[in-house]
């Protein structure tokens, strides 16, 4: 769920950066804040179920956050860089890229997990 949720940011936020019209990018506003809150939801609540040890759950709950600040310290500016040289259209754009990284490290979480339990049923 969070791969898909992260993949739904990723395209509405492209979605915003290329909105024709006013309400098509309130819509793509409205869906990327509704799943930008969904995701830190789940993601709390995954944490939560699948680390036991309370001192390690406080550890990635703080990372977490910590990257996110990081990242929107880091691509808050150079996405404001782009927008003041080639406009809004393109930073919001790669708005949605900067989410790259998450992607491809959820996708392959899921590959691996699906792969285990693969194995652990032919085993």
């Amino acid at each position: 769920a969070l791969a898909a949720l992260t993949t739904v940011q990723a395209v509405s936020g492209a979605g915003l950066a290329f909105a024709t019209s006013l309400e098509a990018a309130l819509d793509w506003t409205v869906a990327l804040g509704a799943m930008r809150r969904l995701h830190a939801r789940l993601l709390l609540q995954w944490v939560n179920l699948n680390v036991s040890d309370s001192s390690v759950r406080a550890t990635a709950l703080s990372a977490a956050s910590q990257l996110d600040a990081l990242g929107q310290m880091t691509g808050g500016p150079a996405s404001a860089l782009l927008a003041s040289r080639f406009g809004l259209g393109p930073a919001l754009a790669l708005g949605g890229l900067w989410l790259g990284p998450a992607l491809a490290l959820y996708w392959h979480a899921l590959r691996r997990d699906r792969a285990e339990n693969q194995g652990s049923v032919a085993g």
